[in-house]
């Protein structure tokens, strides 16, 4: 698994079909930030990843941040509606550019 700052955001890039891994980092990382999740190896379609990636995004807004998904998808392949997937890195910065800026607002 690849961790950097991508800006002001986190970037993470799964290792191929290791979503556990993601979801470990998660629940034990000491500063939750925005964060960007490229998901390029990984079959979103195998058992339990989809499960990992709703805890992940769960335990993210409970922390007020939300993360993004990076992947190239069709409208079919995609099973949840609460999940966000982009299919690069800069929508990916567009999209928590303006979600912490609504985050922001309704705070307020």
């Amino acid at each position: 698994m690849i961790i950097s700052k991508l800006g002001k955001y986190l970037y993470i890039k799964a290792d191929k079909n290791n979503t556990h891994e993601l979801e470990l980092y998660f629940s034990s990382a000491p500063k939750i930030t925005f964060s960007i999740i490229d998901l390029e190896e990984i079959n979103i379609n195998k058992e339990g990843v989809l499960e990992s990636l709703i805890k992940i995004n769960n335990h993210l807004n409970i922390k007020n941040k939300s993360c993004v998904f990076v992947k190239q998808l069709s409208i079919d392949e995609i099973e949840s509606s609460d999940l966000v997937f982009l299919p690069t890195i800069k929508e990916a910065k567009d999209f928590l550019s303006m979600d912490e800026i609504e985050r922001d607002l309704i705070n307020q």
